[in-house]
């Protein structure tokens, strides 16, 4: 099923959305969506999950809920190191699809 099939999706992410800003008083930490955020993440996980029991008995509750959504590239916030390199290659090959700089017809530039 591909992601614009999915009706839950859209309500879900808009649910766990809405909730972030509670979630972020109740965790501490600087939550900006950077990739040093994901090790705060983990820490606050294993803090309150300390076994996988413990994570079992919670695994629909709103925390996990958001902690999953808070660490999933959604288009704004993440980015995976694939993602910025995807998005590189295509910038370079959009950069030189136009064919070489008349300004530097060996290639070379300064």
């Amino acid at each position: 099923m591909l992601r614009s099939e999915n009706d839950v999706l859209p309500l879900w992410l808009h649910e766990q959305q809405s909730r972030f800003s509670t979630w972020v008083q109740e965790v501490s930490g600087l939550w900006d969506f950077s990739p040093e955020s994901l090790d705060l993440l983990e820490e606050a996980v294993w803090e309150r999950f300390p076994s996988e029991e413990a994570f079992r008995d919670q695994e629909g509750e709103a925390f996990l809920q958001v902690a999953a959504w808070s660490s999933s590239p959604r288009g704004t916030g993440w980015t995976t190191t694939r993602t910025r390199t995807a998005k590189a290659q295509a910038s370079c090959a959009q950069d030189h699809s136009a064919g070489p700089d008349p300004a530097h017809p060996g290639g070379d530039t300064p």
